[in-house]
């Protein structure tokens, strides 16, 4: 995430750690955003269980999944729903679960998506696939 010259980052502690991994993936987009305050695993974002985490960003819910076997919270009103590992199996997504838009990250597969955009069109979903779309921009 980054915001008026800071970036708040969210990584497992092996690739935070490796700052040649770091220099090369990451700096370059920080450079180039003007961040020149860096903050490691903010306190809005938290990990609810393995493969399920979830994250308040500008007055939304972000949940995140990348684990066939989660749960997801009873009562909790999720804004964006991030799928990745091809983890939710679209034709299973609950009615009654309401979302602005579904993520897919790059971690799926090209068949995958597919069948991400048929559900997505016969259930009235907004699907955002960064391998085709770019990166996801919340700008609200």
């Amino acid at each position: 995430w980054m915001e008026k010259g800071q970036s708040y980052f969210v990584g497992d502690s092996a690739f935070i750690q490796d700052m040649e991994r770091m220099r090369f993936h990451v700096r370059p987009n920080r450079l180039n955003s003007g961040i020149s305050q860096l903050h490691y695993n903010p306190s809005f974002y938290k990990e609810l269980e393995e493969g399920v985490s979830m994250a308040r960003w500008k007055g939304n819910s972000i949940v995140f999944i990348q684990d066939k076997n989660f749960s997801l919270p009873e009562l909790v009103k999720i804004d964006y729903l991030v799928v990745g590992k091809n983890a939710i199996n679209p034709n299973l997504l609950p009615v009654h679960l309401k979302v602005k838009k579904v993520i897919l990250d790059g971690s799926n597969s090209r068949r995958y998506v597919n069948q991400w955009r048929t559900v997505s069109a016969n259930r009235n979903i907004e699907v955002h696939d960064v391998a085709d779309d770019g990166a996801f921009i919340l700008t609200k």
